[in-house]
């Protein structure tokens, strides 16, 4: 069985934006994190983005 990335441990982006909106990150923050996110999400779970 192999282990579950950190994203689907994280309930995947409904999961990360309700975090987001608890902390009350600021909306256009909030988008640009999630867009950033989404747009490199195969990168982040595979652990192979590079800065």
């Amino acid at each position: 069985m192999s282990e579950k990335s950190l994203y689907e441990r994280l309930g995947g982006i409904y999961s990360i934006a309700a975090v987001t909106d608890h902390f009350g990150v600021p909306e256009r923050e909030k988008n640009e994190v999630l867009e950033a996110f989404v747009a490199h999400k195969e990168e982040v779970i595979s652990g192979t983005i590079k800065s």
